[in-house]
């Protein structure tokens, strides 16, 4: 893998080796592709892409899967991390929910509008243990804002994280009152389009 490629066929190469493996479904060789998560080429443009790690993602055990994620949210935050979060099986491993709400933790500080994180926001509704709630409850209280915030940020994602505690606590509620299924084994999650967050000046949001 770490070989050069002569003639710039380094990306065509492991294209193909990406093919293979998950045609295959071969973990070994899956592994040996997505390298290490924190690598600077794991978030691309390198040579495996983000849709094809996604892919490689599959063919690992779910743990795996989810400590793998972990390791790439950790290193690149959640801008990258969408496709890859729709592979993990469900509800998220400890590890990665962690991950994944002190990330979004992280993206509040530094001032940003919740809703360039819809997507993800989306799927941690639906794929978050619902013992994160506990966590999370700490992070609906409106923070300080610093001076580069973007204006009203804080509110918006007070807003956004009580939705998502109300959620999670809802989603425990009826998993209490509804019997496992037999033989039922966690799998990733359907990921249809993320439902928005609301805007300023928009029903739900504040002008």
């Amino acid at each position: 893998m770490a070989l050069p490629v002569a003639d710039d066929w380094r990306g065509e190469l492991h294209a193909a080796w990406c093919r293979a493996a998950v045609r295959q479904q071969d973990a070994t060789w899956s592994r040996a592709l997505l390298g290490t998560p924190a690598s600077p080429d794991a978030a691309g443009p390198g040579a495996v892409s983000l849709a094809e790690s996604a892919k490689l993602l599959a063919a690992l055990p779910a743990a795996d899967r989810a400590e793998w994620v972990a390791g790439f949210i950790a290193a690149h935050g959640l801008s990258e991390a969408f496709q890859l979060l729709g592979v993990c099986a469900v509800p998220w491993a400890g590890p990665l929910g962690r991950a994944v709400v002190d990330a979004l933790n992280i993206a509040r500080d530094a001032g940003s509008y919740p809703w360039s994180f819809s997507g993800v926001m989306g799927l941690a509704e639906r794929c978050l243990d619902p013992a994160e709630a506990v966590r999370l409850e700490a992070l609906t209280a409106i923070p300080d804002e610093p001076e580069d915030a973007s204006p009203g940020a804080g509110s918006y994602w007070s807003e956004a994280f009580q939705r998502l505690v109300t959620t999670l606590r809802l989603r425990a509620a009826i998993r209490d009152e509804l019997p496992p299924v037999p033989g039922q084994v966690p799998g990733p999650v359907p990921v249809p389009g993320p439902a928005p967050l609301p805007r300023p000046g928009t029903e739900g949001g504040q002008a």
